[in-house]
């Protein structure tokens, strides 16, 4: 979905084209909505096996939620689903430490986002175990 994301700034849309930008925008964040709210009712019924693979998957959908909130408004981006999405990061932690480090960029990409003045440090310096296309999301995010 990030690779769609990353490519809806640079396709022309025709006329005939059943999508705009902004739609393909809006669905992609409300699939990673939905895909934490899924996740965190999992794990609040004791169902939730909070994997490697779905670390990287809840980091990225946190990701695209916040870079997405600026362009498509704070309705679809709560604080409540960032909180989700962190809590679940720390469940996975537990079992990953080397995934703890998801939590804090994406406090620190939210606070960017919501025009903190002072972003965190490690937005500009982004550890390496982050993939490089949501490294060029955020980059794009925070300028």
């Amino acid at each position: 979905m990030i690779e769609i994301l990353k490519g809806t700034g640079s396709i022309k849309f025709e006329s005939n084209m059943i999508h705009i930008p902004q739609t393909v925008e809006r669905d992609i964040m409300l699939t990673c909505s939905e895909y934490i709210k899924q996740e965190y009712e999992s794990s609040d019924n004791g169902e939730f096996t909070g994997g490697f693979v779905e670390g990287y998957d809840i980091f990225a959908a946190g990701v695209v939620i916040i870079c997405l909130s600026g362009k498509l408004g704070p309705t679809f981006a709560g604080v409540s689903t960032i909180n989700k999405c962190t809590s679940l990061l720390t469940t996975i932690g537990e079992r990953f430490a080397g995934l703890k480090v998801f939590r804090r960029v994406l406090w620190a990409l939210s606070d960017a986002v919501s025009s903190n003045p002072n972003p965190d440090q490690i937005i500009h310096e982004l550890p390496p175990m982050i993939p490089d296309n949501i490294q060029e999301l955020i980059a794009e995010t925070v300028g």
